[in-house]
């Protein structure tokens, strides 16, 4: 963060202050499977600087070369009340997709 000390000085008092340096490391895995029709993907960000992270796995199948579907999460965790993924802690969440491409 440039200026950092006048963002220090700046901050409105009730507000948490951002570190100066924030960590941020990813990691992607993905196995094709069944003639690259199954692919199971994992997803992940992990903060060293606030011990928070996302967790996204994802299986998907091609029915066709137009249809396909895909099952996956996204698992929120760690840090802070005010760090960027602990602060959706709450909101981990399932999803389901159906897409027809034409």
């Amino acid at each position: 963060m440039h200026d950092y000390s006048e963002y220090k000085k700046n901050q409105p008092a009730g507000l948490p202050i951002d570190k100066r340096l924030y960590q941020l490391a990813t990691i992607r895995l993905t196995q094709l499977l069944m003639h690259q029709n199954l692919r199971l993907s994992f997803f992940s960000f992990y903060s060293p600087s606030d011990g928070d992270y996302m967790l996204n796995p994802e299986i998907k199948y091609n029915f066709s070369d137009h249809i396909w579907a895909a099952i996956g999460g996204n698992i929120f965790g760690g840090g802070e009340r005010w760090s960027q993924f602990g602060q959706l802690v709450k909101n981990d969440n399932i999803y389901l997709q159906l897409r027809c491409e034409f």
